[in-house]
């Protein structure tokens, strides 16, 4: 059967089975500097592929080797979508690069511009990289489209990359780059503003342009599967002491190695599974809106936890009634320097009366690992629970 990811960012390798139908093998990518193609069959016009893919700690190849821009040539020239010839894209280029003379360098610094500076926005339309710079805002493949604008600008082959990524729970489609350095193509996401260095990215298709992919990208919509046979986690991310389930009052996680409990003996626990995240709720009896949660997920090492608890308001922000940020700070939580946020919301069981609740998020991550700390009460009432808070949080132990 199919293995789920415990948390897709341990995992060294992976082998993963595609299966396709109408689409030729020839006309598929399934190699680039993580994944390989260990695999495949065809029975009439269906097609199944087993690549495998291996975490990268770094990123290497041979520098010492130029790139010959006639063999590339492709891959720097202008087509509908990428428009390195742009001014306005030749421009922006030689000012993220600077005096940068290394094309890894160059890569980098062009991936963390596009990343910090184009917001995430799902049009319909696919944009050219000129629109986009104007603009300041895609989704994947405007992201993806100005950053081979702007490397190719810079002098640097880089083509497009389709296929799927996971947090993982699920697959879904997603658009990327690779990045001619050496002998190489090297794997890049402007949408993570990073090399692409994890098992969480499958690659299936590639070309100088989104049109080179357009008849098997069009064939593949919805006509595929992915099944994850096999994979490893590094021994040293497990700490095989742990065991998860619930101890009388208290809740560990062996794959998160952490440890929760309740805040009472009194307040119930309960234990949720959802897309790939483990949420463990504590609440009271007879206490209508009063909780406080804790949610563990799989996050890139180093990412910013305050960086992703903005990015959570503003996404609760469009969609959650009488949504209002009333303050934010910093706690020390398992040792750890965490930032809270605090906001009102609406909750609305009846429409007439509204509960106004007043909340409290915490963003802890360590590692490959994200904990997410939620304290809930209506307004009026908080304080009479903050005592109750405060246990929860201290109760949170990190082990090794």
């Amino acid at each position: 059967g199919e293995k789920a990811f415990t948390n897709v960012y341990r995992v060294i390798t992976a082998q993963i089975a595609v299966s396709w139908h109408n689409v030729a093998l020839i006309d598929m990518d399934f190699v680039d500097n993580r994944q390989r193609l260990v695999d495949s069959a065809s029975v009439s016009s269906s097609r199944r592929a087993v690549v495998e893919i291996q975490r990268l700690n770094s990123i290497t190849y041979d520098d010492n080797v130029p790139v010959d821009r006639d063999e590339f040539a492709s891959f720097l020239g202008e087509s509908k979508y990428i428009k390195p010839f742009d001014s306005l894209i030749i421009a922006q280029a030689e000012s993220i690069r600077g005096t940068a003379t290394d094309s890894r360098i160059i890569v980098e610094q062009i991936l963390t511009w596009v990343h910090d500076n184009i917001a995430t926005a799902y049009i319909s339309e696919t944009l050219d990289g000129p629109t986009v710079l104007r603009g300041g805002q895609g989704k994947c493949s405007e992201k993806a489209i100005l950053f081979a604008s702007l490397a190719r600008a810079a002098g640097i082959p880089t083509r497009l990359v389709m296929g799927v990524v996971t947090d993982g729970s699920q697959w879904v489609g997603h658009m990327w780059n690779e990045v001619r350095l050496g002998k190489q193509w090297i794997a890049v996401d402007p949408s993570a503003g990073d090399f692409v260095r994890y098992v969480n990215h499958l690659k299936m298709l590639s070309g100088p342009d989104i049109d080179a992919m357009y008849f098997p990208r069009m064939a593949l919509l919805d006509q595929f599967e992915v099944h994850v046979l096999q994979y490893a986690v590094d021994s040293a991310d497990t700490n095989e002491s742990l065991q998860t389930g619930i101890d009388e009052n208290t809740y560990t996680n062996a794959a998160f190695a952490c440890e929760i409990s309740r805040p009472d003996s009194n307040w119930t626990m309960d234990v949720q599974y959802r897309s790939g995240r483990v949420s463990v709720v504590f609440a009271p009896p007879n206490a209508d809106g009063v909780k406080c949660e804790l949610t563990l997920f799989a996050i890139p090492p180093g990412t910013d936890p305050a960086a992703v608890l903005n990015g959570r308001l503003t996404a609760l922000a469009t969609r959650v009634p009488g949504f209002a940020i009333i303050g934010h700070d910093s706690l020390e939580v398992a040792g750890t320097h965490t930032p809270r946020m605090t906001f009102l919301s609406e909750y609305r069981e009846r429409e007439s009366d509204p509960l106004i609740l007043r909340s409290d998020n915490i963003m802890c991550i360590r590692d490959a690992n994200g904990y997410l700390f939620k304290c809930t009460a209506p307004k009026g009432e908080y304080e009479r629970y903050e005592s109750y808070f405060a246990k929860f949080i201290g109760s949170f132990t990190l082990y090794e």
